[in-house]
């Protein structure tokens, strides 16, 4: 069977082309009178729109294959500029919001997050900044929660987004009202050492094997792994620097000696300039979602099961610093939170108080 190929290069025509010639065919493309040929480029034209799209497929669907798939990629693209155009235009409304959060120094991800969450909320109830109410936001909200199925921690991100724009730039005293969703009391997922071990081992790539070793010598973030500079790397002490973490804070962390020897490695034959994980350009460093699956292919090859991201290697790091006696204290220290709650999560995750403690069921002899 011939294949029909329809291609759109741009919004005002489609192009169609017969894989092979075939009198018949051709006798019949030219039946409706918007397809026309195009002598210079030897091909048939016709205007684009949705009703004569599905009409040519319609005419041709029973002796031909039909491959679309230009005309799909292309209007796929042009929503997503008209959507982005759309959303540039609605963030001129936020100049306001934009301008205070850079001068209380707001980090870039949470300027980009505030900023989304408020022009998705006037893109939903359709009014002006001024004119959105706190019955607006809770609809927003509902929307966000029961359609969208947004989890409780991203639905606060939302809620802080709003609440900065309509406390601090409208002094609109309604967002006072809106109350935070409960959270989900989750666990963090932990891997062991015999798990991290065989992710290790399934790496062959030694960058990429630096990269999984040092964010669980120290506890990093992915996205410290990502930023760190090759000036933040401290041998003789065993140590690493983290400048301004996620709380603006500097901190120091571990560099297991075990890794020294694998690190030193690694600068020599990869030899970075600045940034200790260059990305594919070596005028920058890598990217987050290159290191995310790094872990996961890792992971998957090595046949570990858990359902965790590169952020359990954070958590293992924390929960077995502590089921090895060491003070919580420090552990918050080398983690970079700003309040001991949050490292208290491992208490739950630690293994060490359960040794002790037998289940009812070793006291039965199941072979009598």
């Amino acid at each position: 069977m011939n294949t029909l190929y329809i291609n759109q290069y741009d919004d005002e025509k489609i192009c169609l082309k017969f894989k092979y010639y075939d009198r018949n065919l051709i006798v019949k493309i030219q039946t409706p009178d918007y397809i026309s040929w195009n002598v210079e480029k030897r091909q048939w034209e016709a205007p684009y729109s949705p009703n004569y799209l599905d009409n040519i497929k319609k005419i041709f669907q029973d002796e031909t294959y039909i491959d679309s798939t230009s005309v799909e990629k292309y209007q796929s693209k042009r929503k997503k500029i008209k959507a982005k155009i759309e959303y540039n235009n609605l963030l001129e409304k936020f100049h306001e919001l934009k301008k205070e959060l850079i001068i209380q120094k707001y980090r870039r991800n949470t300027i980009k997050s505030y900023l989304k969450s408020n022009v998705e909320l006037i893109k939903f109830s359709k009014k002006e900044p001024t004119d959105v109410t706190g019955e607006d936001i809770k609809n927003y909200l509902y929307y966000l929660s029961n359609e969208k199925n947004y989890k409780s921690t991203t639905l606060d991100v939302v809620i802080n987004g709003l609440k900065f724009y309509y406390s601090q730039i409208l002094k609109k005293k309604f967002i006072y009202e809106v109350e935070r969703p409960r959270k989900n009391k989750y666990l963090p997922t932990v891997l062991n050492k015999s798990e991290i071990k065989a992710i290790v081992k399934s790496i062959d790539n030694l960058k990429h094997k630096t990269m999984i070793l040092l964010i669980y010598s120290g506890g990093l973030r992915v996205s410290e792994a990502s930023t760190m500079r090759v000036q933040d790397v401290d041998f003789e002490r065993e140590t690493v620097t983290i400048k301004n973490s996620k709380n603006r804070k500097d901190r120091v962390t571990l560099l297991a000696a075990t890794l020294v020897k694998t690190l030193k490695k690694y600068l020599e034959l990869y030899e970075p300039k600045y940034w200790l994980f260059e990305g594919q350009n070596r005028t920058s460093h890598i990217s987050i979602r290159s290191i995310q699956k790094v872990f996961e292919l890792a992971k998957k090859k090595a046949g570990v099961i858990k359902e965790t991201g590169i952020h359990g290697l954070r958590h293992s790091f924390a929960t077995n610093l502590l089921e090895e006696g060491t003070d919580i204290r420090y552990i918050q220290d080398l983690l970079g939170h700003a309040s001991p709650k949050t490292t208290m999560i491992y208490t739950h995750v630690c293994t060490k108080k359960l040794t002790n403690i037998k289940s009812p069921l070793d006291g039965i002899d199941l072979e009598d």
